[in-house]
């Protein structure tokens, strides 16, 4: 039953009546409550309606992330990450930050050229079975691509493609100085997400190379 001195209105997200005061000419009751007033902003605040956006590209504004490798949609025709999580880990945002501090990169990074293209199979992979995957192919100066966490252990990952000769050589110089200098349990060399979710998970990987 409404009270005298309410109106009935439509809430303009969930549709559902409601009961308020009457409202004044210029300030209509459009929602029954904050949780849908929220939820209307956030609608109309996506593509087109974001004051950030900038139009998609061909193909629905699809990107592929520079970190994890994930699809993932971007107002901004520049972005290369998916998330902050995936430019912190994968060492763009230290780059950004020497760079800003008038620091050269050769002084933090020896600059990785690439990515190896089985590493976002790889990654997407470990996380998809519950590994905390942290990224750190662009630190450099041979130390691994990939640091995972799992049941309370850590576990470096270099990777390595077999489909390229730089791959099939192994380690380079950097890198089996760097596991040599290690005092920790070192890298695991992988060259697919079975040989990742052997070192993860049953401690077995390849690491005589190193």
């Amino acid at each position: 039953m409404i009270q005298s001195n309410t109106v009935q209105y439509i809430c303009e997200q969930c549709l559902q009546p409601f009961e308020a005061k009457p409202a004044r000419p210029n300030a209509p009751h459009r929602y029954c409550s904050k949780p849908c007033m929220s939820k209307a902003y956030r609608l109309r605040n996506v593509g087109s309606g974001n004051g950030n956006f900038k139009g998609e590209k061909i193909g629905g504004g699809k990107k592929s992330c520079k970190g994890c490798g994930i699809e993932f949609s971007a107002y901004q025709p520049d972005r290369k990450f998916c998330s902050w999580e995936c430019y912190q880990s994968s060492g763009a945002a230290a780059k950004n930050a020497a760079k800003a501090a008038g620091l050269s990169s050769g002084n933090c990074f020896s600059g990785k050229h690439g990515t190896d293209s089985n590493q976002p199979a790889i990654v997407h992979g470990l996380r998809d079975l519950g590994v905390s995957v942290f990224i750190t192919a662009d630190i450099g100066k041979g130390f691994p691509d990939l640091l995972c966490a799992y049941g309370g252990r850590n576990v470096l990952l270099e990777i390595k493609n077999p489909s390229t000769s730089y791959g099939k050589s192994g380690p380079n110089p950097r890198q089996r100085k760097w596991a040599a200098d290690w005092q920790g349990e070192k890298p695991f060399i992988v060259y697919s997400l079975e040989d990742a979710v052997k070192a993860v998970f049953e401690k077995h990987g390849t690491t005589s190379d190193l």
